[in-house]
This record gives structure tokens, C-alpha cells and sequence, in this order.
């Protein structure tokens, strides 16, 4: 072509030898029909990828997301590659993929979000709060559970099956914790805090019980694994040392007989209004021993 340099001839077409470079093809999997959560909606939420064959597509209000997460206003609104696509469209053009979240938990924020509330239910079991609190978490979005928080915490309350183990007592530490219960996080904070163990590295570990091939079996976990991403770091960390003076605390009457018996300190109560107290008392320990 007229007027292209060797440069230009080079950078824009590979040798003969070799074949002509591909755009890789991006495809998205296919899902089932879209759920409507607005009739109106302006754009469709591809969800659950990486959880089921077909993910599950929901046809939803963008501006009610984005009122509702701010998380969402920028991913939607922001400069990100799930925003508006510029130009002409229609309601079928602005897909967004979110492979990671999980359908049942995202219908339940979207319902919320839209205001079907009929669908929002009044009790809930430990796992799917949990479940619905992460993902609210992810969006920041936690602020929309209020009308139902304090019901759906005090059904889990009186619903835990063990809340002797360690991964109940976890869940039950997260959702407390993010839901601003005081009461249940003070009291699953202080049972974890017994019920832990330390390893190597001086971190908290729990104890768990998963099932494999109908057979219950015992784990050790690092409880930060078990509680995040909802409870931070640095609660953790405290968490691990109150359990170290929990046990000091718990120890130092031994000790404290331990260091009295070593240094030969250690003596002997006894009222002396007992019979033969003094005498006793006074006696050579041969004379005692016989007694």
C-alpha cells in the first residue's frame, strides 16, 4: 500500500509462513430463561456458572441495584467491563456474568432489592443466612436485611442442631458479627475461644465434622478460613490471645501450688479450733504419718 512503511508492513501482518493470528471467542454458557424480577428491567444477570450447568438469568432493574449496593452502582455505572455498553440497545444487549455467586442466595437479595417482599421468608436456617449474608457482604449491601435481620438471627438461634460444633459455632460468629448481633457474637466468640486449638504456626484451628461416603469424620481448619470473609483479621487475632489468657487464667491455681510445693513454701490450712489442731500441728510428720 502506498505511503506504509516496512514498519507498518510488519507490525500488521505476521509472515506468509505463519497463520493469521485469532481473536480468542468468548462464550458465554448457555442458560435457561431469564427469571423476571422487573418486566421493565434493563439488564440480565447471567449467575451461577461455576455452581450448575446452566446458570441461572435474571432480568433485573439496574438502577434499583444500584440504590440498593454500591458495589453495584460502580461495577454498573462506573468505568468497569460490566457497565452500560454505549450506542443503541435493547433490553437484551447489557448482560453481566457473575459465575461465582450462587442462584439461590442471589434471587433472594434481587427480591429484596425489587421489593418482593412476599417472597423474603421470616425464618431461616444457619446455612442459607450465612450464605445470603456473604453474598451481601460481597455487594455491600447488608443494609437491606434490616426489616428481617433480628427474626431471621433469632430462628437460627433456636434452630442450630450443634451449636457445639466448631462449624456452626463459625457460621454463627460471621452472621453475628455482620449483622450486628452483640449478644450471639460475645457468646460465639467466647465458646470458640475454648473450643480451639493452636497450631504450629500459633493460629486458631477448629474442629469440624464432614461426612465422606456416609462416614463422619473429624477436620482441623484455620478458624480465619472458617469465618471469612466475614469477620476480619484482626478479631481473629484477638481472639487468639484472650485463649491464651484464658488458659493462664485457668492454670495459675496449679501453678501456684506447683511453685509452693517446689520452693517448699507450701503449708497447710487447718482451723485450729479443730480437736488436736495445735498438737497435730506441732507433731514430728513420722508421728502424723502413723496417725
Amino acid at each position: 500500500m502506498k505511503g506504509q512503511t516496512a514498519a507498518d508492513a510488519t507490525q500488521d501482518s505476521p509472515p506468509a509462513d505463519e497463520p493469521q493470528p485469532k481473536r480468542p471467542r468468548l462464550e458465554a454458557p448457555e442458560s435457561e430463561p431469564a427469571v423476571v424480577l422487573d418486566e421493565h428491567g434493563d439488564l440480565r444477570l447471567c449467575v451461577g456458572a461455576d455452581h450448575a450447568e446452566k446458570p441461572t438469568t435474571y432480568l433485573v432493574c439496574s438502577r434499583s441495584l444500584a440504590r440498593s449496593s454500591l458495589v453495584m452502582k460502580k461495577m454498573l455505572f462506573g468505568s468497569f467491563a460490566e457497565s452500560r455498553p454505549r450506542g443503541d440497545m435493547g433490553r437484551d444487549d447489557w448482560v453481566v456474568q457473575l459465575p461465582d455467586d450462587e442462584p439461590a442466595p442471589t434471587q433472594l437479595m434481587l427480591d429484596i432489592i425489587h421489593g418482593h417482599f412476599a417472597k423474603v421468608p421470616g425464618t431461616m436456617d444457619l446455612d442459607t443466612l450465612h450464605a445470603l449474608v456473604v453474598l451481601l457482604d460481597k455487594y455491600d449491601a447488608i443494609s437491606v436485611t434490616r426489616p428481617w435481620a433480628q427474626a431471621w438471627l433469632q430462628s437460627v438461634k433456636a434452630g442450630k442442631n450443634n451449636p457445639g460444633t466448631g462449624r456452626d459455632s463459625s457460621k454463627l460468629l460471621s452472621v453475628a458479627w455482620a449483622l450486628g448481633d452483640l449478644q450471639l457474637f460475645s457468646e460465639m466468640q467466647s465458646h470458640l475461644i475454648e473450643i480451639c486449638e493452636v497450631d504450629e504456626g500459633g493460629h486458631l484451628i477448629v474442629k469440624l465434622f464432614v461426612s465422606e461416603n456416609g462416614e463422619v469424620k473429624s477436620c482441623l481448619r484455620p478458624l480465619a478460613e472458617e469465618t471469612s470473609p466475614l469477620i476480619p483479621p484482626h478479631v481473629i487475632e484477638y481472639m487468639t490471645t484472650a485463649r491464651a489468657q484464658w488458659i493462664s487464667t485457668k492454670l495459675q491455681p496449679y501453678l501456684t501450688i506447683y511453685q509452693e510445693l517446689t520452693e517448699g513454701t507450701w503449708k497447710l490450712h487447718l482451723p485450729l479450733a479443730l480437736p488436736d489442731a495445735k498438737q497435730w500441728l506441732s507433731a514430728p510428720l513420722s508421728e502424723n504419718s502413723s496417725r
